[in-house]
């Protein structure tokens, strides 16, 4: 005999480690010389667990002239897997890159980035990823191509006009 099979066992109904006695699939024509017709099995149940991270994303898409200011430059996520897989894990186990190139029009916007396990781990599963609140403001060239101006109020004391210039590369 090179093995012998058990009665089935129902991990189903199994929440936390157990020992529990299974009947051995004894051929008929086998005797047991002990006469144990059961074994003993160990059943060691590890549970999924979630754990959140905050992180850092970088932005991408970014379009010239249009100045894009998020709220926060963090966000958080939930992963769950394992104890042993998720206590290796660290704020710089993931990226995240939040890409704006859709957003061409001024307006407050909100958009989750796209989170991804540094190294791969597939026994680690993405639960969550909470959104980036921004605004997206767009701004008119000069004549000169060489800044961005803004229509200032005017100043009621000599009545010209007031330009204020704004840097492309404030951008965060």
């Amino acid at each position: 005999i090179s093995e012998i099979q058990t009665e089935p066992i129902d991990l189903s109904q199994i929440t936390d480690n157990t020992t529990i006695d299974v009947s051995l699939g004894i051929p008929n024509d086998i005797l047991i010389q002990s006469g144990d017709y059961s074994i003993t099995v160990n059943i060691s149940v590890e549970k999924v667990k979630s754990k959140e991270f905050t992180i850092g994303y970088k932005l991408t898409g970014e379009t010239s002239g249009i100045q894009i200011t998020p709220v926060s430059d963090k966000i958080t996520i939930t992963v769950s897997g394992y104890d042993d897989k998720l206590n290796l894990l660290n704020d710089q186990s993931f990226t995240a890159v939040l890409d704006v190139a859709e957003f061409v029009t001024d307006g407050t916007y909100t958009k989750a980035p796209v989170v991804k396990v540094v190294n791969e781990d597939s026994e680690i599963k993405i639960d969550n990823i909470s959104k980036v609140e921004f605004k997206v403001t767009t701004s008119q060239q000069d004549t000169s191509g060489d800044s961005t101006t803004t229509d200032a109020p005017v100043d009621s004391t000599t009545d010209s006009a007031v330009n204020s210039n704004v840097d492309n590369n404030e951008q965060r």
